[in-house]
């Protein structure tokens, strides 16, 4: 039929109706599979000729084919035929160029895809069970190559009883060598290995999980060991019980660049068992891993410094990603990089640092957390020796470190060159279960200088302060130390202190911290003895609860130190002002020296406001002061005294709210005096000229109980007499 054309004017619906048939017809026939021609379905309607329903050209080997590309084909081989296994393909004479498919590969084993062989002539390749295959009449089978290639293809069982090593050896090199990469198969059990397999540059070996799994039963034997460029992505792989004489790594690779292990389960078993361990590597991406059932007895040796992850470079070793991993075994530490001071550039984020019982992490376990801390000592260890390059840096963040004995972040840097550090927005709950230790912390930071504690949070810390240690713990190698800065942490319910500086540290920088529930005093520095380098310090604008009387919230022991500490704009309650006693202060003091400034600070609900625990010595103390604070709810607000009455501590714009006396000498001489400035002089209140402290020429003497006839104040003149000023 031809093409609908309109067939003129339309005056009457019969007209119409007519009309709209014609177009019904017309559509019928140009549409319809059985219709007249032309029929529109029969007919080339794309630009290159081809019907309307056909297939694309493929362009990849998971496309379908079209009868026009096998055209473009090799000639086919000649024959083909399916045997049952490999053996019966052995027992077989075939003819070169016959096609042969193997349904397995033992005769009394699963169904295996990919055993598809071309016979060829005999000596073309070296029999290994895999690739090559030598047959009973002389020739060869060579295995066709294709990414279905896996361990089963060269006789793996996965039986958890038959060693696979031979197979699984074979199949690397095979695949290596063609330019392909591993794919674990699954299994129900393992793959038995009994030696390391070293992975060729440029090699991946992936898997589908936790039923992609390689065990090594060899003693003191690692598992992979890789090669430049090499990737262990989702397997499960677990090493044999090592005897602590070396170590042993489901992982390990050393002096080779941009090696990565993801997603995998790793198994590090007994003592010296790392999930991976690289050396002196460069470009290193460990991720997404769960590492687990790794323990050790507390010896000597490597297992000390076995861990979950372990960098351990010996000689230059840079930037390195460690995250999103769980680092669960009961070993000496979840993390442990830059062992040697040798790995520089690292990052350390979003990793789960925290101790459970190897005797739960099993399929189907509770994957419980062990007792007290079990035998870990840190969560994450960064440095133990020196860096060697000052210029490295190192960020440590997100990571949640659980239930450890001694540290939940450990970071070791060193006075000389130091490292750029940045610890930032970690958690660290339930650690330093051993309270005799020394090294201990929710954070501890040894031979400080140039890091950065900031934003993070610190709950439950188990350490004993007899030790002067910490939620967060700091100590310095030298006084010459860069600044450390300790800011916007929250720290809560330390059984010791809240923050403890000690030893040589000098400069350190503790700001706008919140701090409550510390058993011992909430910020505590200890300077050593002898060294007047010390000190420096700035501890300002932290949010400070008290629970007890037994400790003071700030409490400073400068000892030699003669640089000036600042105290200012903290806020500081305590739990009650009745009990007596001077450790129930808001700031402590002792040996300082005279260097302490007390600054603009809100205190409220203590028995001492400050209590200084060594008397004033000298005339005019100008480098300690005690100005512009609120004293709020106090028995007493300042303790400040001298065995003399020569001393003179002149305090300023001090306000006190409720406060029964604000100014207290202890057993001695009242050296603190409440004053107001005039210039360099100051103005103290007093009814009757003074006989004692030490005064400037110049400083007035405002008389409170002046009444008509009697002086209004006293001068302090330059033969050192108070003259009045005149009388009201």
């Amino acid at each position: 039929m031809a093409r609908y054309t309109k067939t003129g004017t339309l005056n009457t619906i019969a007209q119409l109706n007519a009309e709209l048939d014609l177009i019904a017809l017309a559509i019928s026939d140009t549409l319809s599979r059985v219709g007249d021609s032309p029929n529109q379905l029969e007919t080339t309607l794309d630009v290159n000729s081809n019907r309307i329903i056909n297939l694309l050209a493929p362009v990849s080997l998971q496309e379908p084919l079209r009868l026009q590309d096998l055209s473009l084909l090799a000639a086919p081989i000649t024959d083909s035929s399916v045997v049952g296994s490999v053996a019966a393909m052995q027992a077989t004479s075939f003819s070169i160029g016959n096609y042969v498919i193997c349904k397995r590969y033992y005769a009394d084993g699963a169904l295996v895809d990919g055993l598809h062989f071309e016979i060829v002539a005999g000596g073309t390749g070296t029999a290994d069970g895999g690739s090559f295959h030598n047959l009973s009449n002389g020739t060869q089978a060579r295995i066709i190559k294709s990414e279905a290639i896996s361990f089963y293809q060269f006789g793996a069982k996965g039986d958890n009883v038959t060693s696979d090593n031979t197979a699984i050896k074979n199949c690397i090199a095979y695949l290596g060598a063609n330019g392909l990469n591993l794919r674990v198969p699954a299994t129900a059990t393992y793959f038995l290995i009994s030696e390391s397999l070293t992975l060729p540059n440029n090699f991946s070996v992936s898997g589908s999980g936790w039923k992609s799994a390689i065990r090594q039963v060899a003693l003191n034997e690692s598992a992979f060991i890789l090669g430049n460029n090499c990737t262990i992505d989702g397997c499960r792989i677990k090493i044999a019980d090592g005897d602590g004489s070396v170590f042993i790594n489901c992982v390990y690779g050393e002096g080779v660049v941009n090696p990565t292990v993801k997603n995998n389960f790793l198994n590090s078993s007994g003592a010296g068992g790392c999930g991976v361990h690289f050396r002196n590597t460069f470009n290193s991406v460990i991720t997404d891993n769960t590492i687990y059932g790794g323990k050790w007895s507390g010896g000597a040796g490597p297992s000390a410094s076995a861990a979950d992850i372990l960098f351990y470079s010996g000689v230059a070793s840079s930037r390195h990603i460690i995250s999103g991993n769980y680092c669960l075994s009961n070993n000496s530490q979840g993390i442990f990089s830059d062992s040697l001071g040798r790995d520089a550039e690292s990052i350390i984020t979003s990793n789960f640092c925290i101790t459970l019982d190897p005797a739960t992490c099993i399929e189907g376990g509770a994957w419980s957390e062990i007792a007290t801390g079990g035998i870990r000592r840190h969560g994450i260890l960064t440095g133990y020796n020196d860096p060697v390059d000052g210029t490295s840096s190192l960020i440590v963040s997100d990571n949640i470190c659980k239930n450890t004995r001694w540290a939940g972040i450990y970071n070791q840097n060193t006075g000389a060159v130091p490292r750029k550090t940045l610890i930032s927005n970690n958690i660290c709950v339930d650690n330093g279960f051993e309270t005799g230790n020394t090294l201990a912390g929710g954070i501890y930071v040894s031979k400080s200088g140039n890091e950065q504690v900031i934003g993070n949070i610190v709950f439950n810390f188990k350490g004993s302060a007899a030790n002067t240690v910490g939620a967060i713990t700091l100590n310095a190698a030298n006084a010459t130390s860069l600044k450390t800065l300790i800011k916007d942490n929250y720290i809560i319910d330390s059984l010791a202190h809240g923050i403890s500086i000690s030893t040589n540290c000098a400069g350190v920088v503790v700001d706008n911290n919140t701090i409550t529930g510390s058993v011992f005093s909430d910020i505590y520095w200890s300077a050593n003895a002898g060294n007047a380098a010390l000190g420096g310090h700035t501890i300002c604008r932290n949010d400070i609860t008290r629970i007890n009387t037994d400790e003071a919230s700030i409490n400073l022991t400068a000892q030699a130190s003669t640089n000036l500490t600042r105290v200012y704009g903290n806020t500081i309650k305590g739990s009650n002002k009745a009990t007596v006693a001077d450790t129930n202060a808001a700031l402590r003091t002792t040996a300082i020296g005279g260097a302490v400034n007390f600054c603009d600070n809100f205190v409220e609900n203590f028995y001492y406001g400050v209590y200084n625990s060594n008397f004033f010595a000298g005339t005019r103390i100008t480098n300690a002061r005690f100005d512009r604070n609120t004293f709020k709810d106090c028995e007493k607000g300042m303790a400040i005294g001298a065995t003399t009455n020569v001393p003179t501590v002149p305090v300023f714009d001090n306000v006190f709210e409720n406060v029964t006396t604000k100014i207290d000498g202890r057993a001695g001489f009242v050296a603190g005096k409440i004053a107001i400035r005039l210039d360099d002089n100051v103005q103290v209140f007093t009814t009757a000229a003074p006989t004692t402290g030490s005064w400037l020429v110049g400083d007035r003497a405002y008389n409170t109980a002046s009444i008509v006839g009697q002086p209004k104040a006293w001068r302090y003149n330059s033969v050192g007499v108070w003259t009045s000023e005149g009388n009201l």
